[in-house]
C-alpha cells in the first residue's frame, strides 16, 4: 500500500491524476521572462505551461529561462524561449506509459489534459516522490517515519 499523498494500492497502477500536480500555474505566451521567473519563484515551481487565448501552446522551465538570459542580451519574448509541442498526456493515459515516454524523451515534465484542457503537470519530482514512497512501503526500515 502506498500511503501519504498517493494512498493507492501497489498491486494496481496509480493513476496519473493521483500522482500529478493538479491545476498548475500557467503563463500567457505574451508574458515576459521576468514574469515567468517571478511566477516560478513565487509558487516554487520549475515548469510553467504556456497558453495563448486559453489554449496550451508550450511550456517553459527554469532551465529555458536561464539559457535564454545567457544566450541573448535582449529580453526575448516568451514565445521564442518556450518549448513548443511539449509532451501532453490525456489524464486517462496509464502512468507507466507517461513515465516511460518522459524517460525516452529525457524530459522533466508532462502536461496533463482532460478534453484538451490543462488539468495538471507530472514532473520528475512527482515521480520521484511516488517511487520513494513505494520503496519505503516495500522495504520498511526502522525510522522511516522520521525521513518524511
Amino acid at each position: 500500500m502506498i500511503t501519504g499523498r498517493y494512498n493507492v494500492n501497489v498491486k494496481r497502477m496509480p493513476s496519473l491524476a493521483v500522482v500529478m500536480t493538479p491545476f498548475p500555474h500557467s503563463i500567457d505566451i505574451d508574458g515576459t521572462l521576468a514574469a515567468a521567473r517571478a511566477m516560478m519563484k513565487e509558487h516554487n515551481v520549475h515548469h510553467l505551461p504556456v497558453t495563448s487565448q486559453g489554449e496550451l501552446v508550450g511550456s517553459v522551465s527554469r532551465r529555458d529561462l536561464t539559457v535564454a538570459v545567457l544566450n541573448d542580451t535582449d529580453d526575448p519574448p516568451l514565445g521564442k524561449v518556450m518549448q513548443r509541442n511539449p509532451f501532453v498526456a490525456a489524464i486517462k493515459t496509464p502512468l507507466d506509459q507517461v513515465v516511460h515516454e518522459m524517460s525516452q524523451r529525457r524530459i522533466d515534465a508532462a502536461l496533463v489534459t482532460r478534453n484538451g484542457k490543462l488539468v495538471g503537470i507530472l514532473t520528475h519530482t512527482d515521480v520521484a516522490k511516488l517511487l520513494a514512497q513505494a520503496l519505503r512501503d516495500q522495504f520498511p526500515t526502522p525510522g522511516d517515519d522520521e525521513i518524511a
